[in-house]
């Protein structure tokens, strides 16, 4: 239950800090995955820390309504792996406003670059999701996911 309460707050605060030219992404701000086999292009990819100054959350988005956020720790260090299974990693996907989904199992991200004080960050994941309430939205595949996004402290 933490962990969906989590990722429906991250769902609402990125859309909450679209129209603020101080947090707008870098041009060299990139996002890819591919979902159920299909390339996800993110137009906008962003990332910041939330939590009490102990969680990076990263996203994009196709600029269309859909998004995928990462969430894991601040502290991460090139080569850190993290997990769904042990609540170190949370990725959620909102495909549509009715199809919102979270990764329940499986899912990892690796951390191949940080650099804390420029604030930018790197690393692969792949995860399926699961709809969060049943009966409601689609189960996803993400693989050959990849970030390179700088983030900010809100």
């Amino acid at each position: 239950m933490f962990k969906v309460i989590l990722i429906l707050s991250c769902f609402m605060i990125i859309p909450s800090c679209s129209g603020d030219d101080s947090n707008k992404p870098s041009s060299n701000d990139t996002f890819f995955a591919k979902i159920n086999g299909e390339e996800f292009n993110a137009e906008f990819a962003t990332g910041f820390v939330t939590t009490f100054n102990t969680t990076l959350t990263i996203s994009g988005s196709d600029g269309k309504g859909k998004e995928v956020t990462l969430n894991f720790p601040l502290t991460a260090t090139a080569g850190s792996t993290y997990t769904v299974e042990n609540l170190e990693f949370i990725a959620g996907y909102d495909a549509s406003e009715n199809d919102v989904s979270m990764a329940k199992s499986g899912g990892l991200v690796t951390i191949t670059s940080h650099d804390a004080d420029a604030k930018r960050v790197s690393g692969i994941f792949s995860f399926t999701t699961e709809p969060v309430a049943q009966g409601s939205g689609n189960s996803y595949v993400f693989t050959e996911g990849a970030f390179n996004v700088s983030y900010t402290e809100l």
